[in-house]
């Protein structure tokens, strides 16, 4: 997989997510218990309100737009809408894109998730959804261990595997934060010509590409760790702030 500087690396590792606590201090977790990745898209959670009969699983990717009508349908067969409420149908969605989504881009969402949610992202909503997934990568591997052991020197603990990129989690997304410029030409590859997605995918680092990694030992890992920490809150909320749709 091409690399920052356009080499050949692996990322090993892992993809689902687990959720930030409220303190920087307090063990975060990546999982989110509303939303994960999938090679079908962002799936979502939908909290059930109150209802007779139990609501069918959902697999629809985040949409800020989606018909509630519709979604009610999809859930329920045909049920009222008055029992559901969309537990993510205004929350944001922010995806982190690198090569094999085990180093970089996991890296980034946890650390993304723990920012917000201790309220260390001026601007961008505490609930807001973070995902990752990589360009070239395959489903199901682990974290790489400097990954997993940056997140948890930061009281971050991380639990998942890697997640292939496809356009519709691109659509869905409303910024997507690449690590590279290689990377982000490769998300906008995925899309259709004149494709409004195109709009949201960005690099992370407004100083440059996101250097990968695979085989430099633990110090670069904690030095992308610290470097998320310092441009995340502002490309964040910048990217939302600016985002189409």
């Amino acid at each position: 997989t091409p690399g920052a500087a356009g080499g050949v690396a692996t990322e090993e590792s892992a993809g689902t997510t687990p959720q930030a606590s409220s303190s920087p201090q307090a063990s975060a977790k990546l999982a989110n218990s509303t939303g994960r990745t999938s090679g079908r898209g962002i799936e979502v959670g939908v909290r059930r309100i109150r209802s007779a009969t139990p609501p069918a699983p959902i697999a629809s990717p985040v949409d800020r737009r989606v018909h509630c009508t519709r979604l009610a349908t999809t859930l329920n067969r045909g049920g009222c809408l008055r029992h559901y409420t969309c537990a993510v149908a205004k929350r944001r969605t922010v995806l982190f894109v690198c090569t094999g989504n085990t180093c970089r881009s996991p890296m980034a969402e946890g650390i993304a998730r723990w920012l917000a949610a201790s309220g260390r992202m001026p601007g961008v909503p505490e609930d807001t959804f973070f995902a990752s997934a990589g360009v070239w990568a395959s489903e199901g591997r682990r974290y790489s261990d400097e990954t997993l052991k940056a997140l948890q020197r930061l009281g971050i603990e991380a639990d998942g595997r890697s997640t292939p990129l496809n356009a519709e989690m691109v659509r869905r997304a409303d910024l997507v934060l690449a690590m590279t410029e290689q990377h982000a030409a490769a998300v906008r590859e995925m899309l259709e010509p004149g494709d409004r997605a195109e709009a949201r995918v960005r690099v992370v680092d407004p100083a440059g590409d996101v250097p990968d990694p695979i085989g430099f030992g633990q110090d670069l890992y904690d030095r992308l760790a610290s470097r998320f920490i310092e441009v995340l809150p502002g490309a964040v909320a910048s990217g939302l702030a600016e985002s189409v749709g």
